[in-house]
């Protein structure tokens, strides 16, 4: 059979060509409308497109704009350099008689109303607020200072989870000490009012409703109008106030008629010191309001504190750090008495010691089964203790689903199916919610494939802006108590379970919080004073930051004045006129002009290196043209690690 002969010639008839090209065409125009329509990777931000070259002012605007930058770029090199000069200058040194002592100093800075700690605001004076360092009272260090020096010890909770805020390891050490220790439940304004009737019937220690006021809420530009408030209560209104004053006083009259008594046994010199006023001290977990009650409970002329804001940063992603950084000791007046009032950074567990037993009997586990039990329960206390704090933004953790398992398995699962609108799933099902969020959030991925870990993010997102309407109800393990302070007047302001689950879109969801008091150890002999202040890493890497925007500024104006050329260490190097270098060259020619380099660098000693002077090549005379420079960047500096607070 003969060989069928292979086509030698790609012509083809006049049709066939236009078969083809019409093909073509209409295939690109389809991809080209499919794309229009396919918003996935369509950028949100718009294009600047500048400004037209018909309009008539333009060179005036460009001038405009040139002029800002160049006054922006000096303002910004008079502040460094001032800083820089802060720095170097030496200490001004008084003298001894306009010095005061330390008794005097400390005297004066308890006698006035305003904060002494680095993270409140500064008073308005004549001068400039910078040129004030920053006071913190050393007298309160630690937190074991701060029971020390307190009468009574509030412990502040969150109203919808109260037996995970208190520290059974606190109270005992105020019991032990025989000190009066209060329960101050705030956020009430979130929980219905049934759920606090129950919580006051079977609480074992005296407890406040307390709502404090709040700042003003964002602008609508700053968060999404959709986000519903929280708050069931105008923000600046205060609950509460009146019957903690009252319970207040009536702790001020105890201590001045103890202190009178012991005066009276004691010698006449005794009798004449003046009592010192009564002390309060607001400890518990960070973000549960301790700095929000104690601008509540100031006067409006008095300075207010720095809160955590409504919606956390995205800074605060990296570095979740509450705002209460020290011990804050302020003096308010309760009906004419003075009393003090200290603020405290949010307690911190102590790490259990099992880790150092179970290191010492590595070989006996090796052998044993592991627990699966074991481990879950420290996923979820985990988990928990990270929910509880709720510093910066918790829906940026790496692993979202330990923490999402601990919310939906004890959220009741018809509340959540009404708040994210989702088809029936069973009790702890955390895979079928998940896939219903997904789909009715939009989170999906390619080939109709449910996004679990975006709808994880969605439930993370709302616990961390606050817009998941949990409560918790009183176990039925506790027994019933004696109610000490009568709080009926504050109950009658909250609202009812339906009168929130008609204010809130998302109605609210029953949750299942701790049983029992957390007996865990506190860490006590932290020196939070030492940690108030910036550190050196911090500053380090401020520098750095300002060195990185000097370096996006030179490249931004390099674009204007041409191409420029240098060496890793930032010298600028000139080349000769001529023809430019090309990439292409012969790797012959290159080996031979490598070996040609290596035999001058041999003979030629090597000068010294002068770091203030740019070394430059001697170029040939050559006719007047234009020098075309680049300029590699440097390399970039790997970041700096933040370093682990050691625990004693």
């Amino acid at each position: 059979m003969p060989r069928i002969r292979k086509q030698t010639s790609n012509r083809k008839t006049t049709r066939d060509r236009a078969k083809i090209h019409k093909k073509s065409v209409d295939n690109k125009r389809k991809t080209k409308k499919a794309a229009k329509k396919d918003q996935t990777w369509k950028s949100k931000k718009k294009q600047d497109p500048g400004i037209p070259n018909s309009f008539p002012f333009k060179d005036q605007i460009l001038a405009e704009l040139a002029e800002e930058r160049r006054k922006a770029e000096e303002e910004k090199i008079a502040r460094r350099e001032a800083a820089k000069a802060a720095k170097l200058a030496p200490p001004q040194e008084e003298a001894e008689g306009d010095t005061p002592g330390i008794i005097s100093l400390s005297g004066a800075v308890l006698s006035r109303t305003a904060p002494l700690s680095a993270i409140a605001e500064p008073s308005t004076s004549s001068f400039v607020a910078a040129d004030v360092p920053d006071l913190i009272d050393t007298a309160l260090a630690t937190l074991t200072d701060v029971i020390d020096r307190a009468d009574v010890i509030c412990e502040v909770v969150d109203a919808r989870d109260i037996l995970g805020g208190r520290s059974g390891h606190v109270e005992s050490l105020v019991k032990e000490a025989e000190g009066r220790v209060v329960l101050l439940v705030n956020k009430i304004d979130l929980v219905p009012k049934e759920a606090l009737e129950s919580w006051l019937a079977k609480l074992d220690i005296p407890a406040f409703l307390f709502k404090s006021s709040l700042p003003s809420p964002p602008t609508a530009s700053a968060s999404s109008s959709k986000t519903p408030s929280p708050s069931s209560l105008p923000l600046h209104s205060v609950l509460g106030k009146d019957e903690f004053y009252k319970a207040i006083q009536q702790w001020s009259s105890e201590k001045q008629s103890k202190s009178k008594s012991k005066s009276k046994s004691g010698s006449k010199s005794k009798s004449k010191e003046p009592v010192e006023p009564l002390v309060i001290a607001f400890m518990g977990l960070p973000s549960v309001g301790k700095t929000s009650i104690l601008n509540s409970l100031l006067s409006p002329k008095q300075p207010k504190h720095a809160v955590a804001p409504y919606i956390p940063t995205a800074t605060s992603a990296k570095i979740p750090e509450p705002k209460t950084k020290a011990p804050v000791e302020v003096e308010i007046e309760v009906d004419g008495e003075k009393v003090r009032v200290i603020d405290t950074p949010g307690w911190e567990y102590a790490e259990d010691d099992d880790s150092e037993d179970e290191d010492e009997d590595d070989e006996d586990e090796e052998e044993e089964e592991v627990n699966p039990e074991k481990w879950d329960a420290l996923e979820a206390r985990l988990a928990g203790d990270l929910l509880r704090r709720n510093l910066g933004r918790v829906d940026k953790v790496k692993d979202a689903f330990p923490l999402v398992n601990y919310i939906i398995k004890r959220s009741n699962h018809q509340d959540l199916m009404l708040a994210y609108n989702v088809p029936f799933f069973e009790a702890g099902d955390v895979e079928a919610f998940l896939t219903g969020v997904a789909r009715a959030q939009g989170r999906i991925k390619k080939h109709g494939t449910p996004d679990l870990e975006a709808a994880a993010r969605v439930i993370l997102r709302d616990w961390a802006f606050n817009t998941f309407p949990y409560y918790t109800t009183a176990p039925k393990s506790l027994s019933a108590t004696k109610v000490e302070y009568d709080m009926s007047s504050v109950l009658e302001k909250c609202k009812s379970k339906r009168d929130l689950k008609k204010e809130n879109p998302k109605g609210l969801v029953r949750f299942k919080g701790a049983e029992e008091v957390d007996k865990r150890d506190i860490i006590l002999d932290d020196d939070y004073t030492a940690m108030a202040g910036p550190s050196e890493d911090e500053e380090d890497e401020d520098e750095e930051d300002d060195e990185d925007e000097d370096e996006d500024d030179e490249d931004e104006e390099e674009d204007d004045e041409g191409l420029l050329i240098g060496s890793d260490e930032g010298e600028e190097l000139e080349l000769e006129d001529g023809p430019e270098p090309s990439s292409g060259s012969d790797p012959e020619e290159d080996d031979e002009d490598e070996e040609e380099e290596e035999e001058e660098e041999e003979s030629e000693p090597e000068p010294e290196p002068v770091a203030a002077k740019k070394r430059k090549r001697a170029s040939l005379p050559a006719p007047s043209k234009k020098v075309k420079r680049v300029s590699f960047a440097k390399e970039e500096k790997p970041l700096k690690g933040i370093l682990k607070r050691k625990r004693n």
